[in-house]
């Protein structure tokens, strides 16, 4: 009985111990992984003790599987984990932490969420910014708007990454602050040139030389070239001007692209160096109208900023408007806030002839080059053709308003209905003859005036220059395919005659060469064959010659001709005896000899349909052809 007792003693201690043991293995956390499990043995086997493994949670993992301990004799399973969410430490903020758990315990992940992003052209975060010991934000975005300002004042912020916590401050655009409201984008246009070649590398002479070369005038709507569709500002800054060399105190300043330049004309240096040296301006009318305003009076430059490449040096600006600006004569109060603006017109070739030349006055050791050009414009027999470049297509003002921030003064802008010392009969009508005939009657008006301003209508009103441009259309003549033949000092010419809807009363012969730039030669010839031939002499052999043919008939000109490039050379075998059917006068000659009429270019005239066909062949010679010659030089035999 006693052993029995010490038997079931034994296996109770032992039952005991087992189950302390294994209760002691869970709460630390253990588990009997697969083969670890205990083995009692027997008379013949060895048994083998149970093996415990610790539950370890890795490091940045929680529980999502709590462990199964087993016991001594059956497996158990250690717990599943799962890396915490990583939140995006640039773009999220945590929105709670996650809780790691244990062996008995299911943790959870960390919670992210978006940061509130905001509109940082009009927004800024205005919280501040909290972050856990490893970096990420624990608290989102808040955003509020930037800083409201004055429509003449510009909001100033850093850039980013600093923009985006900065409510940022008001700042003057400028001294002088201007809007521009552009009212009627459809019909306001400007004439200007247009670079045609493909470098954009100018740094030497002869590189500025070939970009001028190859510019071609240009028309199109103003917001085109401005890249502006309604209002827009620029600004301007009491600053020192250089303008040809000469300092002047005025305002300039370069903002959002524009560039813009106002000089006081009541100081009597200033506007005598703008009356010399500026000749490209219609000079008589800012001279006049600075003798008749009575108080302020600015000239005025607005132009868009160019490349520092781009040789446009005189202003450093392209698309250029010219204007006077002065206190409206029909206040009587000195602080008036109504001002007044009447646009200046211009040479538009004389202004690129003035670019070209201070570009290469900028960059060469011969610093008497742009003198000497000035000199010479200014004692040039040859008058500027002063145009409106810009201007309204239906005939009308510019149709833009204007207001100026001045201090704390708020100016009103306005385009003068009539100018105060200019002719401004705006052209209209069915004929030309009927355009002078009103002009002649407004006050202020010559007869030179009315000629010019006729003339020279491109707008929509002058119905007669329509008229023109249909039949021009219709009814010029084609081109012609010309072919050429090498001669001993000559070359001869050869074509078809062209189908044109009119008698074809003569052609015109364009020589130059390609290197002579100073020569150009145009022949008239009058040829009735169906194939025509002509003969030019006293060439020199061995020198290339470019030769272009243009039809002309009763209405006007064709388009030019081919090109044709020919070498006369004594070895060819064809001299002029061998053509003694066709015959040779240059204008020049045929102009010296008497022969018939003769038009000089330099003179005006009174027939639209002879001036277009002038300034046909001349737009030929000088923008198509690129030569650079005066055409005052010589005398066309037109009519």
């Amino acid at each position: 009985m006693i052993v029995i007792v010490l038997i079931i003693l034994i296996i109770t201690i032992i039952l005991f111990v087992y189950v302390k043991n294994n209760i002691e293995k869970f709460d630390n956390h253990h588990y009997v992984a697969e083969g670890d499990e205990g083995i009692i043995g027997d008379s013949v086997n060895a048994g083998k003790d149970v093996v415990w493994s610790p539950v370890i949670i890795p490091q940045d993992s929680f529980v999502t599987v709590p462990a199964n301990p087993g016991s001594t004799f059956e497996e158990g399973k250690n717990a599943v984990f799962k890396r915490f969410r990583e939140c995006d430490i640039e773009n999220q903020f945590i929105i709670e932490e996650g809780e790691v758990g244990n062996s008995s315990t299911v943790g959870k992940d960390r919670q992210c969420g978006d940061l509130l992003q905001c509109e940082y052209d009009t927004q800024y975060i205005n919280t501040d910014i909290i972050t856990n010991s490893v970096g990420y934000r624990t608290n989102n975005n808040s955003c509020a708007d930037i800083i409201s300002c004055t429509e003449y004042e510009d909001v100033i912020r850093p850039t980013m990454p600093a923009k985006m916590f900065n409510r940022g401050v008001c700042q003057r655009k400028g001294e002088i602050v201007v809007k521009l409201e552009l009212l009627n984008n459809n019909d306001l246009f400007l004439k200007k040139k247009i670079y045609t070649g493909s470098s954009n590398e100018f740094s030497s002479i002869q590189s500025i030389k070939n970009y001028f070369s190859q510019l071609k005038k240009s028309e199109d709507k103003y917001n085109n070239y401005i890249d502006k569709t309604t209002e827009f500002f620029f600004a301007m800054d009491n600053a020192e001007i250089d303008l040809l060399g000469d300092k002047i105190n005025g305002y300039h300043k370069i903002y959002d692209g524009f560039v813009t330049h106002m000089i006081d004309l009541t100081n009597n240096n200033t506007l005598n160096l703008i009356l010399r040296k500026h000749l490209y301006l219609e000079i008589s009318f800012i001279e006049r109208m600075v003798k008749t305003v009575k108080g302020p009076i600015y000239l005025f430059v607005l132009g868009t900023q160019v490349g520092e490449n781009i040789p446009m040096k005189l202003y450093n600006a392209d698309n250029l408007v010219f204007a006077l600006v002065y206190k409206d004569q029909a206040s009587e109060d000195e602080d008036t806030t109504e001002y007044k603006f009447d646009l200046i017109k211009y040479d538009l070739d004389l202004l690129y002839e003035y670019n070209e030349e201070y570009a290469i006055s900028s960059i060469s050791t011969n610093m008497n080059g742009l003198e000497y050009f000035l000199k010479k414009t200014l004692f040039s027999e040859v008058v500027p053709k002063y145009k409106m470049q810009l201007y309204n297509k239906r005939g009308s003002n510019i149709q833009v308003t204007t207001t100026v921030f001045v201090g704390d003064k708020v100016l009103n802008v306005s385009q003068a209905e009539k100018s105060l010392t200019r002719c401004d009969f705006q052209p209209e009508g069915q004929t030309l003859f009927g355009c002078k005939n009103r002009c002649n009657s407004v006050q202020r008006c010559s007869n030179y005036d009315c000629n010019l301003i006729c003339d020279n209508c491109e707008n929509d009103n002058c119905l007669w220059t329509i008229k023109y441009k249909i039949n021009k259309d219709l009814l010029a003549p084609d081109s012609v395919y010309v072919k050429g033949f090498s001669g001993d000092k000559l070359i001869k010419l050869t074509w078809m005659k062209p189908q044109s809807p009119s008698k074809i009363e003569k052609y015109y012969i364009i020589v130059s060469s390609p290197i002579d730039p100073d020569l150009l030669d145009i022949y008239s010839v009058q040829d009735k064959r169906d194939l025509c031939e002509y003969i030019i002499s006293d060439l020199d052999n061995a020198k290339p010659y470019d030769v272009y043919v243009i039809v002309k008939n009763d209405v006007g000109i064709s388009e030019k001709s081919n090109k044709v490039t020919v070498v006369p050379n004594e070895d060819s075998g064809m001299n002029i005896d061998d053509n003694e059917d066709s015959y040779s006068n240059s204008i020049e000659n045929y102009y010296k000899q008497a022969k018939g009429d003769s038009f000089s270019l330099k003179k005006s005239i009174s027939s639209f349909e002879r001036k277009s066909v002038i300034n046909d062949l001349k737009k030929i010679i000088k923008d198509d052809l690129k030569m650079n010659i005066s055409s005052d030089s010589y005398n066309i035999n037109i009519y």
